[in-house]
């Protein structure tokens, strides 16, 4: 029997629900069937209490190991998605940049974190769709005073340097544009 990926979970939930009715339905009744070949089998708790609690046993233990797999399915189709993960600082050749960038990413998201002789400060960064690459959010000019790590660098100046670092570092073959707020690679 061939089994898609995708209907694997559903079938062990399935199992996992029909050993805890079961279960249940048993529990409640007082008598649980037991599965046998040819005639139908039950035990009931008056007349035979150590069989029927074994029983029952038996089939929590049953939906528990179908709960267990459906987990551990789950989280193995999750493996191949990509996790969020912090990448290390790179440092841009002397002269090209005042400082230092390093890139985290959470999806198709993520921060330019820019470590300065002036403070720190991150910039959001997203992942664009069509013919933008991504874009890196940026103050305007009117909030680049208020921002202390930004305010001692002109803004122009520093903007066109930290797009050739971020185009360097992570889309060497993308064109860059400084908008209003924000910095737009596209192809």
């Amino acid at each position: 029997m061939n089994v898609s990926a995708r209907a694997l979970p559903w079938i062990i939930a399935g199992g996992a629900l029909f050993f805890g009715g079961v279960l249940a339905y048993g529990l409640y009744q007082g008598e649980l069937v037991v599965p046998s070949k040819g005639f139908r089998t039950t035990l009931e708790r008056a007349s035979n209490p150590a069989a029927f609690y074994a029983a029952a046993a038996f089939y929590a233990a049953l939906a528990g190991a179908c709960i267990w797999l459906l987990v551990a399915v789950l989280r193995a189709g999750d493996a191949g998605r990509p996790r969020p993960r912090a990448v290390v600082p790179a440092t841009p050749p002397a002269g090209s940049f005042p400082g230092r960038i390093g890139f985290t990413q959470d999806g198709r998201s993520g921060e330019v974190n820019v470590e300065l002789a002036s403070g720190t400060h991150a910039f959001y960064w997203e992942f664009g769709g069509g013919p933008c690459v991504a874009y890196v959010s940026v103050p305007t000019a009117e909030e680049w005073p208020r921002v202390a790590a930004l305010a001692p660098h002109p803004r122009d100046a520093f903007l066109d340097a930290l797009a050739r670092e971020v185009g360097r570092l992570q889309c060497p073959r993308a064109r860059y544009a400084i908008e209003r707020n924000a910095i737009v690679f596209s192809e």
